[in-house]
C-alpha cells in the first residue's frame, strides 16, 4: 500500500449571504503527495530567501508575496511530484441544503 499525504485549504470566503461583492462560489483545494519532501524544500527556500534579505512573512501566500518570491516557490514545487485538485462549490446550493435541516 502506498502512503499518501493530503492537505486541504479553502479559497474564497465563508460568507453565504447574497450580497454585492460576496462571491457566489466556495473552493475546496487539496494537494496530495507520496512524501513530504516538498515541505522540506520550501522550508529550505524560506531560509535562503531570508538569508538573501527578501521580505518574507510568517508563511508563503501567493497573494501577499512579491513576484520574485512566488517564482522561486513555483520553481521549487515543480521539482516534486504532487497532484492538486480544486473543487468549486456553488454557495447557493450549500446554503439551501443547510437551511433544509
Amino acid at each position: 500500500m502506498v502512503e499518501r499525504y493530503l492537505f486541504a485549504d479553502e479559497a474564497r470566503c465563508f460568507t453565504f449571504n447574497r450580497q454585492p461583492n460576496v462571491s457566489r462560489y466556495f473552493m475546496l483545494c487539496t494537494i496530495t503527495m507520496t512524501d513530504t519532501k516538498a515541505a522540506s524544500s520550501l522550508h529550505d527556500l524560506r531560509r535562503q530567501l531570508i538569508w538573501e534579505g527578501a521580505e518574507i512573512g510568517d508563511y508563503f501566500h501567493a497573494n501577499v508575496e512579491k513576484q520574485n518570491v512566488r517564482d522561486r516557490v513555483f520553481e521549487t514545487m515543480l521539482g516534486h511530484d504532487f497532484e492538486i485538485q480544486a473543487t468549486p462549490l456553488r454557495k447557493v446550493k450549500g446554503a439551501a441544503s443547510s437551511q433544509a435541516r
